[in-house]
């Protein structure tokens, strides 16, 4: 029966834990090539869009903010620097350099270089959402 208990507790903190990585994390998306830059920000209650002409900062709803972090919570942090990515038209500037950046607990995690608009599998979903929440803005 203690052993039950160890466990159930072990499940439970751990549960605690994750969810509260999820809702103290910040996500920055950064494109960048000569003369042009996008970045988006969020530290999951807003999002802030800048480009090369404009800024705007944008408050999330609950149901934004819920779809965030799912997923978000979907990302292996410790896998974020390993993934591949499909394309390599930054290398040549047909495309713009876009790294994505995420920090938990005063750690920061960050993907390889990827080409704007075609980052790996695992982080197309995510990346995909944030910015249909900036065009549903403009």
């Amino acid at each position: 029966m203690k052993s039950v208990w160890c466990l159930f507790f072990m499940l439970v903190l751990s549960s605690c834990s994750s969810q509260n990585i999820v809702d103290k994390g910040i996500i920055k998306y950064e494109a960048i090539t000569r003369g042009s830059f996008i970045e988006i920000t969020s530290n999951l209650d807003s999002l802030v869009y800048k480009n090369t002409q404009e800024s705007q900062k944008i408050k999330l709803s609950k149901t934004q903010i819920k779809e965030i972090k799912t997923l978000f919570g979907k990302i292996n942090l410790s896998e974020l620097e390993n993934l591949k990515p499909p394309s390599t038209k930054s290398y040549t500037d047909a495309a713009l350099q876009a790294t994505l950046k995420i920090t938990v607990n005063n750690k920061t995690f960050t993907s390889q270089t990827f080409d704007h608009g075609n980052p790996p599998k695992e982080l197309k979903a995510l990346l995909e959402y944030l910015f249909s929440v900036v065009e549903k803005k403009q």
